[in-house]
């Protein structure tokens, strides 16, 4: 048997402001974080049975100083957890685990976006998130091979979701949806035929949904001019950048201490970019390419103080892919051509690329044993 107790508490405060270069200061105002936690770990072994739990208690409050007066709030959670694992025989090995955890929102889900407030918000408008995730899975190990498979199951209460729209400053707007669920399967394999070879491989496969989402939409004419807005439910939707498929394989190859190289291929599925799951807003699913070496130069340049200069190259998006696209946004609208009924959702997907190939080359030191 054994227990951990462990406590924590941290005092943060933040300043933000908009410095006009060579002119005075727009606006300076400041966010106070107070934490304190306190969590308590259990564990026992019994014959080919290892079961375990903890607790935490955490509170926190968030309290904001500025030109406008909002006052602080605060939160408390109770975050326990329980679980077991037991030793099958032949190297199986099988676990489960059910746990409740919640989350406070952040200071810019409080404040909508804005860096510096220019009305007066309720603080506490937006609720804290809850999760109860259940876990099971297998675990095979022998020489030269790991197989692992784990199930989850993730049901939120007041998720705090992205929208698809970005603030005036940049920052991802999210706020409460009543229910969601995440769930899927998760597979590792790690396989070293021989010492000089290993291959890993990991995927992902998910079946995540929002119960009900409210899209507000801006609504305009056939002239471009604005006429006020409306809003449009949407039922079982998928969240935001959450692809459903995410698979990786990598090998690395060492036949000697001198010369090692690797690759790592990775394919990620389309993401929907709003949670309306419009086809109109979507990230394509895309596969990067990734490629490393590095070689030892002792016999090149003599050892000092036990270590030698070892170059190492990595190439980054080796296949040069310009349709990488892991996340992104919308501006979306509702154009209206002749009556309210004959309104259609338009608008601009926005994406972040990842950058196309690069090459980095650099020189170390390994230490010779």
């Amino acid at each position: 048997m054994d227990v951990t107790w462990g406590a924590h508490a941290s005092d943060f405060e933040s300043r933000h402001a908009r410095d006009i270069v060579e002119g005075p200061t727009e606006y300076v105002n400041h966010g106070f974080k107070n934490e304190v936690n306190s969590f308590v770990k259990l564990g026992f072994a019994v014959g080919r049975w290892r079961h375990y739990g903890d607790v935490q208690v955490r509170w926190a409050r968030f309290r904001f100083d500025g030109d406008l007066e909002l006052g602080s709030v605060d939160w408390t959670f109770f975050n326990p957890k329980i679980g077991t694992r037991y030793a099958l025989g032949g190297g199986v090995t099988a676990y489960a685990s059910i746990g409740l955890a919640g989350r406070e929102p952040a200071r810019s889900d409080m404040l909508q976006g804005q860096d510096n407030p220019s009305v007066v918000y309720d603080l506490s408008a937006v609720k804290p998130e809850e999760v109860v995730n259940v876990e099971a899975g297998l675990e095979w190990s022998r020489p030269g091979l790991t197989l692992r498979a784990n199930g989850y199951s993730m049901a939120f209460r007041n998720e705090i979701a992205q929208t698809g729209e970005l603030s005036e400053v940049g920052l991802p707007l999210r706020r409460n949806v009543d229910r969601s669920a995440r769930r899927g399967v998760e597979v590792d394999v790690t396989w070293q035929p021989v010492r000089s070879l290993q291959v890993r491989h990991s995927a992902t496969y998910s079946y995540n949904r929002i119960r009900s989402w409210t899209q507000s939409y801006d609504v305009y004419d056939d002239t471009g001019a604005w006429t006020g807005a409306t809003s449009v439910t949407h039922d079982n939707v998928v969240p935001l950048l959450t692809p459903a498929v995410l698979v990786s394989l990598a090998a690395e190859y060492s036949p000697a201490r001198w010369f090692s190289a690797g690759a790592a291929g990775r394919y990620v599925g389309a993401a929907h970019l709003d949670n309306t799951n419009s086809a109109d807003f979507r990230a394509p699913g895309f596969f990067g390419l990734d490629a490393d070496a590095s070689f030892s130069l002792a016999r090149l340049v003599p050892a000092t103080a036990g270590a030698a200069p070892r170059l190492r190259v990595q190439v980054t998006n080796l296949l040069d892919n310009h349709r990488m696209f892991p996340s992104g946004y919308t501006a979306t609208s509702t154009s209206c051509w002749t009556q309210p009924a004959g309104c259609s959702p338009a608008g601009t997907r926005y994406y972040y690329p990842q950058a196309t190939r690069s090459v980095v080359v650099g020189v170390g030191h390994e230490i010779l044993t």
